[in-house]
């Protein structure tokens, strides 16, 4: 009995915003259009093109992990804010008649990473090379997003493009895709 009542004493005297103890952590998504979802167990995914040298990369790869890396920086799992930037961009593209049309798209264009109350901004930059692919020098990299995969509180799947490193990736341009802010805990 005196066993319980310790550990009841100890849940009312924890912090309430304190995550418990082997709990997982919970990353929450805010969306340009106001929603948002909560994602548990998750990983931030690097995904990268490769191929051998003298060929263009073509292999699609990923790279999972817990902490977030951007260039040669990298950032621990829980207690972090990011908040990202967009500046409206022109781009070219086909529509369904094969005709190029103009449109102007949100790009990310810097992040605001808070930890511990300091407030870092940094541009989004793919992690370096040695970090996607290791030490293997024959092969070509060209990375392409980072995604923010997990679990929603239903069970359900569920991968958000954060960021694009290439042209030739896109998170979708829609508020409802458009991430403005994480919240990892």
């Amino acid at each position: 009995m005196s066993a319980l009542l310790a550990l009841f004493t100890a849940i009312l005297a924890a912090p309430a915003d304190a995550p418990a103890a082997g709990s997982p952590a919970v990353a929450t998504v805010h969306f340009a259009d106001g929603s948002q979802v909560s994602l548990i167990g998750w990983l931030f995914s690097y995904e990268f093109l490769s191929g051998k040298a003298g060929a263009l990369p073509s292999n699609s790869l990923r790279r999972d992990v817990p902490e977030l890396r951007l260039g040669g920086k990298s950032w621990p799992p829980r207690g972090v804010k990011i908040e990202i930037e967009y500046q409206m961009v022109e781009r070219e593209r086909d529509d369904e008649n094969g005709e190029v049309v103009k449109e102007k798209v949100p790009r990310a264009v810097g992040l605001s990473i808070t930890q511990d109350g300091k407030t870092s901004k940094v541009r989004p930059q793919a992690p370096d090379r040695k970090f996607l692919i290791g030490d293997e020098k024959s092969l070509n990299v060209l990375p392409r997003t980072l995604d923010l995969r997990g679990e929603t509180m239903t069970g359900t799947k569920r991968e958000v493009c954060v960021v694009s490193f290439s042209e030739l990736a896109d998170c979708g341009a829609g508020d409802e895709n458009r991430v403005v802010r994480i919240d990892l805990q």
